[in-house]
């Protein structure tokens, strides 16, 4: 059986409402989430609970985060990138680091992780001795990239092409206790992601944080910086990150008038002035956390990062933002930073309804 679609699909039974149950997921993962009255009429609440987080777990499902296992069905369930509308067709990857602990404990060296995104094609490779660690963001696990040269990789594929439409990326991540003095030299950087061949410079899409050192007056810039024949840059406004901090960067490129907006923790980080063209990428690999040479690691623990490159001129818009940033925020525990005024400062986003 398969459904083509990600949202909750109910399931009546007119002869008694108490039997209706749900299916949750889409494509060939899918389950079935029985009315709680249900269950507590059987008392086999517990029994079913547990199979139910089981069942979630062998097909790739996320057991919901209003609970770790029991479900309100007079509360709608917590909103997540996969109720985006276009979310079948531009989701480019998207990375969960915390997942892991389904297949690791803390320590272990980590192999592969595997894309939540609809596609489910653009699985990482991680190269350097890369760690999961669970000591971080209270206790949700993390890839642990403290080390210069630890990289992630996916091979050049056509799912990877870098379209000249909307762009948008956001990533979570903690800072590791020595970061700021892993920097080096006048410049450096940190990257998110890099996306180039193997064997040239060019053309690239590259996602960092820029370390200036202009005698002795450092900045730290995101920059999103774009190269085919020549260098074409943005960066946002300076900020230094800390040692030991957790944060959650983010980036909106709109095609409707090539323009690059960025955010840390959900606030302005600037809007830099002039055109950044977004030239179609149709080769490279993708790098994660670091560069194809892997010597500007992250120096960070990573935990999760999405990457949107949207269908046609679609224009970013600042509700799926904030819808974005709620979902992160909150399941990360940086809702404290996020702005004051941001719909999701203190209650995350939840669907719509408790049937959508």
């Amino acid at each position: 059986m398969a459904i083509d679609h990600n949202l909750i699909t109910p399931i009546m039974c007119k002869d008694d409402p108490l039997h209706t149950c749900d299916i949750v997921g889409g494509g060939d993962r899918w389950g079935f989430r029985v009315n709680q009255d249900t269950l507590i009429t059987n008392n086999t609440l517990s029994y079913v609970l547990a199979y139910r987080k089981e069942l979630f777990t062998n097909r790739g499902i996320v057991v919901p985060a209003d609970h770790d296992l029991s479900w309100d069905k007079r509360v709608p369930s917590l909103w997540t990138p996969d109720d985006r509308i276009n979310t079948s067709t531009d989701i480019f990857g998207w990375w969960k680091f915390d997942e892991l602990n389904q297949t690791l404990s803390a320590g272990d060296s980590i192999v592969t992780v595997n894309d939540s995104g609809p596609s489910r094609d653009t699985d990482l490779t991680a190269a350097g001795g890369i760690l999961f660690n669970q000591d971080h963001f209270g206790g949700m696990g993390t890839a642990d990239m403290t080390a210069d040269d630890d990289v992630f990789s996916a091979p050049d594929s056509s799912n990877l092409d870098v379209n000249a439409q909307k762009l948008e990326m956001y990533c979570v991540f903690k800072t590791g206790s020595d970061y700021t003095s892993t920097f080096s030299g006048v410049n450096d950087a940190r990257f998110f992601m890099s996306k180039v061949d193997s064997s040239t410079y060019a053309p690239s899409l590259r996602w960092f944080i820029n370390r200036n050192d202009n005698r002795g007056a450092l900045t730290y810039k995101q920059t999103l910086q774009r190269s085919t024949s020549g260098v074409n840059k943005k960066e946002g406004n300076n900020f230094s990150p800390g040692d030991g901090n957790s944060y959650m960067y983010g980036l909106h490129y709109d095609v409707s008038d090539n323009t690059v907006d960025f955010y840390i923790d959900g606030d302005s980080n600037g809007t830099p002035t002039g055109d950044l063209i977004l030239d179609p990428d149709t080769d490279g690999v993708l790098y994660i956390g670091n560069t194809a040479a892997a010597t500007q690691g992250i120096q960070s623990y990573l935990g999760e990062l999405l990457i949107i490159n949207g269908a046609g001129s679609i224009s970013p818009s600042a509700a799926e933002r904030q819808l974005i940033e709620g979902y992160l925020a909150h399941k990360w525990g940086l809702e404290g930073s996020l702005p004051s005024g941001h719909p999701y400062e203190t209650d995350p986003p939840r669907r719509a309804s408790v049937y959508t």
